[in-house]
């Protein structure tokens, strides 16, 4: 049986996880680990905004990206964010206690509003999305020419997310339905095709949500193996079997 490969998180960056089988991925889905992420996202909404008028939040999760402060670029960039804007900046961490975090974020010269400790990250938001938004940094790898140029393999780009897109990108995991990979996603990383394709739809405005489904989900479409609710609950994912 063909595998596909799982990855911890939607970022390019990341390397497979394991490789995983149709079916076993299909059981995943219908019994998500993570349901209380989605559901926590679904409730955010995917267009909540980054923007508060009289002040507001921006969390970093300390855990994932710790080790980015090594680049001044990185330090100088977040603190002139820190300094120009009316919301608070608070590092937060599941594994690590405020003090350590506090002598390595002031070792690199990074500015905070404050340092706290969750136990459970679902917990600690679920009735506190309003004025909540997150800071991630995003690695993007320059290409041949421009490392040449500037001696360097890529930069970290700061992006503010909201609550839907942040849990989106970070914190559930995600497949590659068409493909299994040997490390990240590139073309020369492939180990071999699927012979799948993930589609989607989310447009309802000429026909009903339920007849959609209901076509979806028609004997006569033995080429669409499984149908599912999307990410956002606002629509359906589905997977088609080509030669």
């Amino acid at each position: 049986m063909k595998q596909i490969s799982l990855f911890t998180h939607i970022d390019r960056t990341s390397s497979p996880q394991k490789s995983v089988g149709i079916e076993e991925t299909l059981d995943l889905i219908k019994n998500p680990k993570h349901k209380d992420l989605i559901l926590l996202a679904r409730s955010a909404g995917k267009t909540a905004t980054t923007d508060f008028e009289n002040g507001g939040r921006y969390y970093i999760d300390y855990d994932q990206y710790n080790s980015v402060f090594r680049n001044d670029y990185v330090v100088k960039e977040l603190n002139e964010i820190f300094d120009s804007t009316l919301n608070d900046i608070i590092f937060y961490s599941e594994k690590f206690v405020p003090s350590e975090i506090k002598s390595r974020l002031d070792y690199y010269g990074v500015k905070y509003s404050k340092i706290i400790k969750i136990d459970d990250f679902v917990e600690y938001f679920q009735n506190n999305t309003n004025n909540n938004a997150f800071i991630s940094f995003v690695w993007g790898g320059y290409d041949t020419i421009k490392q040449e140029k500037t001696e360097q393999k890529g930069r970290f780009k700061i992006t503010v997310r909201n609550f839907y897109t942040f849990i989106k990108s970070t914190k559930v995991p995600v497949v590659t339905w068409n493909a299994q990979f040997e490390s990240k996603r590139a073309i020369k990383n492939i180990v071999n095709l699927s012979s799948y394709i993930y589609m989607d739809v989310d447009d309802f405005a000429e026909t009903s949500e339920d007849r959609v489904y209901k076509i979806l989900t028609d004997n006569g479409l033995s080429f669409v193996k499984a149908v599912w609710k999307s990410f956002g609950g606002t629509g359906f994912g589905f997977l088609v079997e080509v030669d």
